[in-house]
């Protein structure tokens, strides 16, 4: 008997990076894994595979679907090295991008409030990097994201500041500064944007030059 296991990964992409990413997944096809901006995501043995491209402010938003057909005794499941712990009696498993970005380093095994698995600190610092290079660019070019595509970066950056010890005296500021952004993607106002962009950059390199 068998099922059917499935998962999805999003990344951000600068558009100079574009013809390298795909160079990149060529080249995983033939690894049978892919590995980009903390992501193992395993490429043997799929049934069905897509890969979109969505042009997004500073680059373009990559969206990569997998499906496996795992029979039932078999004891290699494509998806442990995505860090899902899954039930094995389920027929589909489905919204696995969520677990995929909030599978945990294995030295930090904290638990969000909500009960489920919360990044690793490296991990969550990994993906909100790679955001704000998308954010910079986007300020750089006078263009000011939608709301929505700001928010995984917006929640990211107030989760940053629930890890104790990683710079806890910035932290206030820092907060302050992701409310500010915020309400400036939410006017689309370009300078307001910059100037809130320049003002999470600021932070964030007195931050790093403490503690990175």
């Amino acid at each position: 008997m068998s099922t059917t296991l499935k998962t999805k990964i999003e990344l951000m992409i600068g558009e100079e990076e574009a013809a390298e990413f795909f160079a990149l997944f060529g080249r995983s096809l033939s690894a049978g894994v892919l590995e980009e901006g903390g992501v193992h995501l395993p490429l043997e043995s799929f049934r069905n595979l897509t890969i979109g491209l969505k042009r997004a402010p500073g680059g373009f938003m990559v969206k990569v679907k997998v499906k496996y057909e795992a029979v039932e005794g078999e004891e290699d499941d494509p998806l442990e090295d995505a860090g899902v712990i899954a039930d094995a009696t389920e027929a589909v498993r489905d919204d696995l991008d969520a677990a995929i970005r909030e599978s945990e380093d294995e030295d930090e095994p904290a638990r969000s409030a909500k009960g489920g698995a919360r990044p690793g600190y490296k991990r969550l610092k990994k993906r909100m990097d790679k955001d704000f290079k998308a954010l910079v660019k986007a300020a750089e070019a006078g263009a000011v994201p939608a709301a929505g595509q700001v928010a995984p970066f917006v929640a990211d950056s107030r989760l940053m500041c629930t890890y104790p010890g990683k710079g806890d005296e910035f932290y206030s500021a820092f907060l302050a500064a992701v409310d500010a952004f915020e309400a400036a993607v939410a006017s689309s106002d370009a300078a307001a944007f910059a100037e809130a962009v320049g003002g999470l950059a600021r932070l964030k390199k007195d931050c790093h030059a403490k503690y990175k």
